[in-house]
């Protein structure tokens, strides 16, 4: 980002309709940037479509560069957009974009002794990039992706467990808070404002691992993301009722291509598109 001498126009969305607008700045500012702009006097944050010509009339100078996203984001967006048929604003809307974070090293052991057959899952997860782990409840599913997560923690990576409903995180916490303490968050609907501001600081401070949570978890601004578990991953509940309407599952998978790290889909019963 530098400045320029001379005013540049751009054509702005704002963020979560599609309202599009033009704006003048005498910074240099690229298509995707997330940037702050005044709308009828209030701030509000808004996604560079693309430079344009002088327009006609007057514009408002936009106010600053909240974000520059990466390329493999910007590709991560388009794909919502283009798939599930929205516009780039109202995608952008489901982001938490990432700041710059501190890179701390930890070493966890979670004391979980896998069986052979256990193991054999293990290894096959840990091998493939896509990876479906299914077998009766009961039969250790859970302490296999545990082992997973752990080690992706080991390798100073991040790691996102996503479950279909609150209820169902509300059983595995305990769980997961035996294992890896303080370094997990959990994400979703009910959770406070106040709470879920703690919960990005300290994921931009490093503090915060891994998160279990719903859908939106998946947009969250984990950097260096090691493994997606997507447990119970036939539940219906992973398709978002509201624009954009996605598929949490689907778009997990598109996730783990573009940034190529593994992904393990969990059920007792698979869904036939998954199997």
């Amino acid at each position: 980002m530098y400045e320029i001498n001379s005013l540049r126009y751009y054509e702005c969305a704002i963020i979560g309709t599609s309202f599009v607008f033009s704006y003048s700045s005498k910074l240099n500012i690229k298509p995707f940037d997330i940037v702050l702009v005044t709308l009828r006097s209030y701030p509000k944050k808004a996604i560079v479509l693309k430079e344009i010509a002088k327009p006609n009339f007057k514009c408002i100078d936009i106010l600053e560069i909240i974000y520059s996203p990466t390329k493999k984001e910007i590709e991560f967006m388009q794909f919502i957009s283009y798939y599930y048929f929205c516009s780039i604003s109202e995608t952008a809307k489901l982001f938490y974009f990432q700041q710059n974070q501190k890179n701390l090293p930890i070493k966890i052991d979670t004391d979980i002794t896998l069986s052979p057959p256990q193991l054999q899952a293990y290894n096959f997860c840990k091998k493939n990039q896509i990876s479906i782990l299914f077998g009766d409840t009961g039969s250790g599913k859970t302490e296999i992706y545990i082992k997973l997560i752990e080690e992706t923690l080991n390798k100073n990576q991040t790691a996102l467990l996503l479950l279909p409903e609150i209820a169902i995180t509300s059983q595995i916490e305990k769980r997961l808070s035996n294992h890896f303490h303080s370094y997990l968050g959990i994400w979703h609907s009910k959770i406070t404002k106040k709470k879920k501001n703690e919960i990005l600081q300290d994921i931009y401070d490093n503090k915060i691992k891994i998160v279990a949570g719903a859908r939106s978890a998946l947009f969250l601004p984990f950097a260096n993301t090691g493994v997606i578990v997507v447990d119970e991953e036939h539940d219906s509940s992973y398709k978002e009722r509201q624009k954009p309407y996605y598929h949490a599952r689907d778009v997990a998978l598109k996730r783990a291509e573009i940034e190529n790290f593994p992904i393990v889909l969990v059920s007792a019963t698979p869904s036939v598109e998954t199997f």
